[in-house]
């Protein structure tokens, strides 16, 4: 009888241990499997001689978040210029006058408070939509009014680069 109770614990140990073996090997294969899809697929390549070309291709409108341009409403003449290039000016502030058709002069404002990057001269003739003042909005930026602004060097730098790619430019 205490052999019978031996083999039949001899079974159920063995039985356990292929139970806990296929668990294990299908736990193993699983875990594997899963993490490959997580994991980055990797390339690596031999070093070799070539050259290396970038190219950039988009589209888009580019915008700033602070209006600081101040934009003719109408088509008309600057008569006189209130303020030059490196004056801090405040909002609604007059920078320019410009004469209508019947010699009545009306003011433009600032639209913004900031630094004069720029403006356009007197006895100047504006069509309707023309940039008439660039205003930095950062005012402790005065030093740099005399140089190219961050968005034109952007700009610059994007166009330089598509002629690049495009070997218009050698």
């Amino acid at each position: 009888m205490e052999e019978k109770n031996t083999t039949k614990r001899r079974e159920w140990v063995k039985n356990a241990a292929i139970i806990f073996l296929t668990i294990m090997l299908l736990l193993t294969f699983f875990s594997n499997t899963i993490m490959n899809y997580s994991l980055p697929e990797v390339a690596t390549q031999y070093v070799q001689t070539g050259t290396i070309t970038a190219k950039v291709r988009g589209t888009g409108k580019v915008e700033a978040s602070d209006p600081y341009n101040v934009i003719a409403k109408e088509s008309r003449v600057i008569t006189s210029v209130a303020v030059k290039q490196g004056d801090i000016v405040e909002k609604d502030q007059v920078i320019a006058v410009i004469s209508t058709e019947k010699n009545r002069e009306i003011p433009v404002f600032a639209t913004i408070s900031g630094v004069l990057r720029g403006m356009i001269r007197e006895e100047y003739q504006v069509s309707e939509g023309m940039k008439i003042a660039d205003i930095d909005p950062r005012k402790e930026q005065k030093k740099n009014c005399n140089t190219i602004s961050d968005k034109a060097r952007c700009i610059a730098g994007t166009v330089v680069e598509i002629l690049l790619s495009e070997g218009i430019v050698p």
